[in-house]
């Protein structure tokens, strides 16, 4: 049976950032450009730091191994750390370093001042962090004692290059050689301090929205990373951006859902929203990496709703089961091949626990997925939703009913997002017609730093100043809190051209995923737009291949992707891992078979490379796209070669 919402979208977003409530709206002109923002937001990350540690004090905040901290001495220990930046607010930060305890309170150590952190992906290469470090001009770096043994050869001419005034510090040294030249140790440094941590209170830097707050790296596949500067607004909105199962208590562990998304689910029910309720003391695991928007997303609803955050130094699904049993960890958000070892555990190591959520993100999210996740955990809320690092982690969120209804949607927008779906020559497309997501609102980044083209490079989305040349008045289509807008092109969008990069005066952010949104304005993701594969002439998305090949059980992870073909462009092929109990039964025949029954003719693979190893993956855990391609390319040739040159037909 159907479900029937007893509220419409629309009346549900309405109610949502109503005067009085917490996603309250108002309008706010930032950097000439009139955005909704969320008025009972924090007014900047330290404001919110200071809050949780007067609320929940004597809470757990930090479980690694055999170290504990609460929020009252995880506080007191990045009070200390504070003078070490021996700066001023506004000064970056850079940490490379894998999750550990002081990665978070130095952290939140470099907000007490006002510094921004400059969060560099810890499993780069070692010529990579020191780009990433040297071009946002770091201060002060610090490094684990990994990070340290793979650069102590660069120590002069990185703080030399980099402008690191206060040199370089190692975290967590004692699990190393505990000494590296030209470099010190967190420890030895806090030794030497003598101060009163008391004064980190009065020593307010004064920040507002505005003032720049962080500093995230893409996690894109190709070309060299680009560090995403972010606002306290745009880094805070999140906070509002993401759900909990437990709406009532405004806490969130999955950064892709909102408070609105589940505030919203309460609403269609008919349900009111509690208020003034204390969150109660959750556990969460944390295996992604905090150098990620997904981490960093956790990271802030744990502080905002006084949760422990259990952290592990490297995902082991083992060690996982272990945590989740011993610290009664209910919230977990995770790349989906993390959360398919979960669901493969439920029936036997799991069984019988319980989770509030489980968050998928930062790859696609196949239904096959969410039917096991069901089925080992009935009583689990099961959600998704849609962002990116440059946009804050959430845009979009779909939670409860209407995900139940609608489980290949990402959902519905946030109170303060606005979305557009655009096709290559600029014009805006109305419901179901497919086309590039454009993003606009206060969660959007100010900028990539110090990027004189304002672009990126590799290609996972920019920033656009305007939709085409325009003549006239053109009726567009937008999505935004309120449902779909259809109007005049006036007031949404400036006049302007397309642009592949910039942060120019409309501030719309062009993702380059490829998606379509319904009547009511749900929006569906179909792929990356550069991902997308031509075929004589014929469109196939690479999700849709994906979804036929996870049909079969024995399926870890699947990938499809292009190669060239003279005659059609290019041929759909794709590459499989299997898992450890079905290799060997699970074969490229069976799998062709399967898929030929699924899928038209046009878009069925004319390969597919089975492998008994995990695909390549990013530190983001999205595999990487552009390395399986080329490898397929290569396997493609040769089995052309072994088998003489056939044309591909449609």
């Amino acid at each position: 049976m159907a479900w029937i919402p007893k509220v419409s979208v629309e009346e549900a977003q309405r109610q949502l950032r109503a005067p009085g409530s917490l996603l309250e709206t108002e309008e706010v002109c930032i950097d000439g450009r009139v955005l909704r923002t969320f008025k009972n937001l924090p007014p900047s990350c330290r404001a919110l730091w200071l809050g949780a540690v007067k609320m929940y004090p004597e809470r757990e905040f930090i479980v690694f191994e055999d170290q504990r901290y609460t929020f009252r001495a995880a506080h007191e220990r990045a009070s200390l750390n504070r003078p070490r930046t021996d700066g001023d607010a506004g000064d970056h930060v850079g940490l490379v370093a894998r999750n550990l305890p002081d990665y978070l309170i130095l952290f939140w150590a470099c907000h007490l001042l006002g510094a921004v952190p400059v969060l560099v992906n810890a499993l780069l290469p070692a010529e990579t962090i020191k780009y990433c470090l040297v071009k946002c001009h770091c201060k002060l770096i610090v490094l684990d004692w990994e990070r340290a043994n793979l650069l102590v050869n660069a120590v002069d001419g990185l703080v030399r290059d980099s402008h690191a005034t206060c040199g370089i510090v190692v975290i967590h040294a004692a699990e190393g050689k505990r000494t590296w030249k030209g470099i010190k140790t967190l420890n030895e440094e806090l030794k030497q301090y003598s101060g009163d941590v008391s004064t980190v209170i009065s020593a307010d830097p004064a920040l507002v929205p505005e003032d720049n707050a962080i500093i995230l790296f893409t996690s894109g596949t190709t070309g060299l990373p680009k560090g995403a500067l972010s606002t306290q607004r745009a880094f805070l909105s999140l906070l509002f951006n993401v759900r909990s199962k437990r709406l009532n208590l405004t806490l969130s562990t999955d950064p892709k859902q909102s408070i609105a998304g589940t505030r919203r689910a309460m609403l269609r029910r008919g349900e009111e929203i509690p208020t003034g309720v204390v969150p109660e003391a959750i556990g969460i695991l944390l295996p992604v990496p905090l150098f990620h928007i997904t981490g960093m997303a956790i990271t802030l609803m744990a502080v905002f709703g006084g949760a422990k955050l259990v952290l592990v130094r490297k995902y082991n699904p083992k060690q996982a089961v272990t945590l989740i049993k011993r610290e009664n960890v209910t919230f977990i958000t995770a790349v989906p091949t993390i959360i398919s070892d979960l669901i493969d555990l439920g029936t036997s190591e799991l069984a019988g626990h319980e989770f509030a959520t489980l968050g998928m993100g930062g790859a696609p999210v196949h239904n096959q997925l969410v039917q096991r996740a069901k089925k080992s955990f009935p009583k689990t809320m099961m959600a998704q939703g849609y962002g990116l690092t440059e946009t804050n982690a959430t845009a979009t969120s779909n939670s409860a009913e209407d995900f139940a209804a609608r489980p290949a949607s990402c959902g519905l927008p946030t109170p303060v997002t606005d979305i557009l779906i655009v096709d290559d020559d600029g014009k805006v497309l109305p419901p179901g017609h497919a086309g590039e997501i454009w993003v606009r609102g206060p969660q959007v980044m100010k900028k990539y730093y110090n990027d004189p083209a304002g672009g990126r490079g590799d290609g996972e989305g920019s920033c656009s100043a305007a939709i085409g040349k325009m003549i006239g008045k053109l009726n567009v289509w937008c999505i935004c809190d309120t449902g779909i807008y259809e109007g005049a092109l006036w007031g949404i969008l400036g006049v302007g051209y397309v642009s592949d990069y910039g942060m120019q005066q409309d501030g719309w952010f062009k993702t380059g995923d490829v998606g379509v949104m319904c009547a009511e304005g749900f929006l569906y993701i179909r792929d990356r737009k550069k991902d997308m594969i031509i075929r004589g002439g014929e469109n196939i998305d690479c999700l849709s291949i994906e979804e036929a090949l996870y049909t079969e059980p024995g399926v870890l992870e699947a990938a499809a992707v292009g190669v060239p073909d003279e005659r059609l462009g290019e041929l759909p092929v794709a590459v499989v891992s299997v898992k450890q109990v079905y290799r060997g039964k699970v074969t490229e025949k069976s799998l062709l078979s399967l898929i030929n029954q699924k899928l038209p003719r046009f878009a069925a693979p004319v390969m597919i490379s089975v492998r008994d190893g995990e695909l390549v993956h990013n530190a983001a855990g999205k595999a990487m796209k552009n390395v399986l391609r080329q490898q397929a390319a290569e396997e493609w040739e040769k089995r052309k070669k072994m088998g003489g040159q056939a044309k591909a037909k449609l």
